[in-house]
């Protein structure tokens, strides 16, 4: 850790990921003072407990043991913002309910405040999770995915969690309700919970489904023109390839899984919510390896008496099953099979063994790059092969990924590629990161037992001119960082 880093503010320790400064700050401020009293710096210190996976500091900090009228509806927010994901929904349920109760009064049961409103509808999403769930909510077991910060000291960097306990799939004969985006499970009269996954701030479910409107099932069935008797898959679809790798691949796992209830040789209808690229589309079939066909919702009810279900493999809040992995591994092998990803088709130099994922060549996008040639001139000076994942084929760059023994590149869609890597030889990753937590990173690394991580703070975003997006890579402490990893083997 330079010495510069600990005499910057601790929002910029904070915020800008180094943790071992922070936590040296917070720790001698808390042990002279107690935890504070100020609200900013309470916000501030459980955003540090939360990013390193203590969540019960993080609610210490916050005072939120108890809920009284004087509780900062922000507090309770900054929590809940982390603690979701651990699945333990009945808390934070209890949690909201008991600040809704102290902001309302007989003549205003309903708060008008933005945010208390955010939260009571946070609280109904979560009510139709917990009161439809016939098990126990699959989020809550899982290990904590650990990077190597800066100082090569194995820390926990995320309060993400990884789980290998296997996910169940069923089919259920279910019916679509075009109006609710909503599928029903017919003989319990109820949402298919396995189905909606909530999104990053629980404002809604992915996919914009709505079960909270409660149609007539039976009603829902006389409306519906026809029905699927195959064996059917729902996909709430994405043209963002990054989210397509995580949040949708997160619904595909039972593909890679579904033999013991599926014919090897019967196809899956994949229903699509949205539109889904061909690349997209050919990914799943060879992770499929069965026949699968695509087909978008109608604008009626649609039933599918054999409609596979299972918890989701990927949730945005912040949690992975193992599973995740399996349909994107199988059409990595399925690609390679085919002998397209040769080498030596790609026109890359000098080595094969170091890989440089580079977005300086990308017209559009979330974030444009400033120095990033400069960046590999100095990278290809290391021993690192500059890849433009966008120029190439699946095939070839899963051969190029196979071959490497170290990967590095900024956070970013080109980093889940590292998704369709089977080699069993040891990788090394080294995430270059911005003001982006590590969540994806961190759980997509952990799934596919990738050991040796490193999370390199050494970037950031600015904004031009005309508003757009640009990242600056801090290039000097890049080559730092990488030369020392490699010297360390993380």
């Amino acid at each position: 850790m330079q010495e510069s880093h600990l005499t910057a503010s601790l929002e910029s320790l904070v915020h800008g990921g180094f943790f071992q400064a922070a936590e040296k700050r917070i720790s001698q401020d808390i042990q002279a003072n107690g935890n504070p009293a100020d609200t900013y710096k309470r916000l501030l210190y459980s955003i540090y407990y939360r990013q390193v996976a203590n969540l019960t500091k993080a609610r210490e900090i916050l005072g939120l043991d108890s809920i009284d009228n004087n509780t900062d509806p922000n507090l309770v927010f900054n929590y809940l913002q982390a603690s979701l994901f651990s699945g333990d929904y009945s808390q934070a349920s209890r949690l909201i309910s008991a600040l809704l109760l102290q902001h309302s009064s007989p003549s205003a049961p309903t708060p008008k405040d933005p945010l208390l409103d955010h939260l009571a509808r946070v609280n109904s999403l979560l009510a139709t999770i917990t009161n439809n769930w016939s098990s126990e909510v699959p989020f809550a077991k899982g290990v904590h995915p650990t990077y190597y910060s800066e100082s090569f000291d194995n820390a926990q960097l995320s309060p993400s969690l990884v789980s290998d306990n296997p996910l169940s799939i069923q089919k259920v004969d279910a019916i679509y309700c075009p109006n609710t985006k909503t599928w029903y499970d017919i003989e319990r009269q109820q949402p298919i919970v396995q189905l909606l996954q909530p999104t990053h701030d629980f404002s809604g479910f992915f996919g914009n489904a709505s079960p909270n409107e409660s149609p007539d099932i039976d009603r829902l069935l006389q409306e519906s023109t026809h029905a699927i008797d195959s064996a059917a898959l729902y996909l709430p679809a994405s043209m963002h390839y990054g989210h397509f790798l995580t949040q949708c691949g997160g619904y595909l796992h039972p593909l890679a899984r579904s033999h013991d209830l599926i014919p090897f040789d019967q196809s899956v209808t994949c229903l699509l919510c949205g539109q889904l690229p061909d690349q997209f589309k050919q990914i799943i079939s060879m992770g499929a390896r069965r026949p699968v066909v695509f087909s978008e919702l109608p604008t009626s009810p649609l039933r599918a008496r054999n409609l596979i279900v299972s918890d989701c493999s990927w949730v945005e809040w912040h949690y992975c099953n193992k599973s995740y992995t399996d349909i994107f591994l199988n059409a990595s092998n399925a690609i390679s099979s085919t002998d397209v990803g040769a080498i030596n088709s790609v026109d890359t130099s000098p080595s094969h063994d170091r890989i440089y994922l580079s977005r300086s060549r990308l017209k559009a996008g979330l974030r444009l790059s400033v120095n990033e040639v400069e960046l590999e001139q100095r990278l290809e000076a290391m021993g690192f092969a500059i890849v433009h994942p966008q120029e190439l084929n699946l095939g070839q760059l899963i051969a190029l990924l196979n071959s490497a023994k170290i990967i590095t590149g900024s956070m970013g869609s080109a980093m889940h590629n590292i998704l369709f890597r089977s080699s069993s030889v040891p990788l090394t990753v080294i995430n270059i990161a911005h003001f982006l937590p590590p969540y994806n990173f961190a759980m997509i690394e952990a799934a596919l037992g990738i050991a040796n991580n490193l999370y390199l703070r050494a970037s950031q975003e600015t904004r031009s001119a005309d508003g757009s997006n640009l990242l600056f890579f801090d290039i000097k402490k890049i080559e730092d960082g990488i030369a020392a990893a490699i010297e360390h083997k993380c």
